[in-house]
This record gives structure tokens, sequence and C-alpha cells, in this order.
């Protein structure tokens, strides 16, 4: 079966001209996107999956949103990670 499959994708000039048939011929499929587009695809921006913080270093940067969100709730990253030892106790291990 796959090599039937990787025979019929070789025929398709471009990933979207699969797709497009697959759909056409009611078979559920998506793309397999690079971990570089993830962030920028249809399925994160729809699900609002990251969202930009600001930061002290780069300015504002983009961030994995919180996965679990209830509708009236304001949950999710309200600002950058702590910087390294930013919240490091001191007075529990003196010098």
């Amino acid at each position: 079966m796959r090599k039937r499959i990787e025979r019929w994708v070789a025929l398709q000039h471009t990933r979207d001209d699969a797709l497009t048939a697959l759909t056409e011929a009611g078979v559920p499929s998506g793309p397999i996107e690079q971990v570089k587009d993830v962030a920028e695809g249809d399925l994160a921006r729809s699900r609002n999956s990251f969202v930009r913080v600001p930061d002290p270093v780069k300015g504002e940067v983009s961030v994995v949103n919180t996965p679990f969100r209830m509708r009236n709730s304001r949950v999710g990253p309200a600002g950058p990670a702590p910087r390294l030892g930013e919240h490091f106790a001191r007075e529990l291990w003196p010098e």
C-alpha cells in the first residue's frame, strides 16, 4: 500500500495538488508542516497557540500559549520566562 501511495504522490505537481485531490475524494488528510512553519500555520493561528510577550532583552518574542483555556478566564503567559538567577533565593544558600 505504501508503494502505491508513494507512486500516486509522485504524480502530483505540488503538496497542495495532492491535498486538493484527497479532499475532493473525501479522504481525511492534511499537510505535514515543517517545524519552522508550525507557529505561522493556519491551525496554530486559528487556535491562538502562540502569543507574543514582551522580553527585556529581545523586545517581543513568540511563546507557546496555555493549551487549556476556559471561556471568560484570563490565562496564558503574561510575560517572559525568568532570567537566569532572577528568582534565586540567595538567603537559602549563603556563600
